[in-house]
């Protein structure tokens, strides 16, 4: 072998070496952004109500990512940098709406993006997430609610089992405009999941048929919809956010509801403090029992929104004494 054809040779090996080198590259960027994968639709839920439906409906047609952390409170949480690249990469990111502080802020800069934005809960916040009337220092500031809030509709509406069928529906219809292929399997999960949702439905409305109380004293505003749909009525000691502070008057009013009423229980939210609900329960002699508002669960958590409703309506049973 001449030392030409043996350069010629090495060079030509060179080049190989070199394409196969660069092929890799753009291969594993590619698979990075998401270009290459396993054809699945990329969802981008905003907290775990939403990420839940999507998981349900999509089944094994979607990839699911859950923005909000388990622990992480969603009224309060921010998209890192990492998560709106998720946000941009996916093919459709799902809101309820009002819960997502962000939420209007991040869609109006998408641009470009070519990704689909799907507020579930638009057009079912019908109720307001005000404080119930105690009377007219409500309306002020240093009340602990600022006007703004008194005016905000309650966001909380996949606790209502109706209504989160609805959210279950339009979730569906979104996945099928981006997915026509896979329309069946899509309608045939929506199809399950609203038998669920029926019997759910069924079992709140039998076993709260008949109970002493109707009266409920919850942490934050969040159970209005429920409470709306199976006739109970929701004192909350905070506003739509868990966060607020109530005045001193405003603790006081609630615990004279509780002791008019003689309510036995006040619940409290699993992921917060139940300091507000112990104090009022240690004011009237009452206990105190969790009523989980699903914003999200628990690290390593085996439950889903099932099983946490499931739990929320026995507590309900033992605070309004019910028979059934």
């Amino acid at each position: 072998m001449t030392i030409e054809s043996g350069t010629k040779k090495y060079l030509l090996l060179a080049i190989v070496l070199s394409v196969v080198l660069f092929a890799g590259i753009i291969a594993t960027a590619m698979s990075m952004r998401g270009d290459i994968g396993d054809g699945k639709l990329k969802v981008t839920a905003s907290f775990y109500p939403m990420a839940y439906l999507a998981e349900e409906i999509g089944g094994d047609h979607v990839t699911v990512t859950n923005l909000t952390p388990a622990g992480a409170e969603p009224h309060d949480f921010e998209p890192s940098a990492r998560d709106i690249a998720r946000i941009e990469d996916a093919d459709l990111l799902l809101l309820n709406g009002t819960v997502e502080v962000w939420g209007e802020r991040i869609v109006s800069q998408l641009g470009a993006a070519n990704v689909r934005v799907l507020i579930a809960a638009e057009g079912l916040m019908t109720l307001e997430g005000a404080h119930d009337s105690h009377g007219e220092e409500e309306h002020h500031e240093e009340d602990g609610h600022t006007e703004e809030e008194h005016e905000a509709l309650d966001p909380h509406v996949w606790l209502d089992p109706v209504r989160y069928g609805e959210q279950a529906e339009r979730v569906a219809e979104a996945l099928i405009a981006l997915d026509p292929e896979n329309e069946t399997a899509y309608r045939d999960n929506l199809a399950s999941f609203m038998v669920r949702i029926a019997a759910l439905d069924t079992e709140y409305r039998t076993q709260l048929s008949q109970c002493v109380t109707e009266d409920i004293i919850t942490t934050h505003t969040a159970f209005a919809y429920l409470a709306a749909r199976y006739g109970l009525h929701q004192e909350a000691i905070t506003g739509l956010t868990p966060e607020a502070e109530p005045s001193a008057s405003q603790l006081a009013e609630i615990a004279e509801f509780a002791r008019a009423n003689e309510v036995t229980h006040i619940f409290f939210e699993s992921a917060a403090s139940p300091a507000l609900a112990e104090t009022i329960a240690s004011e009237v002699g009452a206990q105190t029992l969790v009523l989980h508002p699903l914003e999200g669960l628990a690290r390593g958590s085996d439950q889903d929104y099932f099983s946490v409703m499931r739990e929320n309506l026995a507590n309900l049973k033992v605070a309004l004494r019910c028979t059934e």
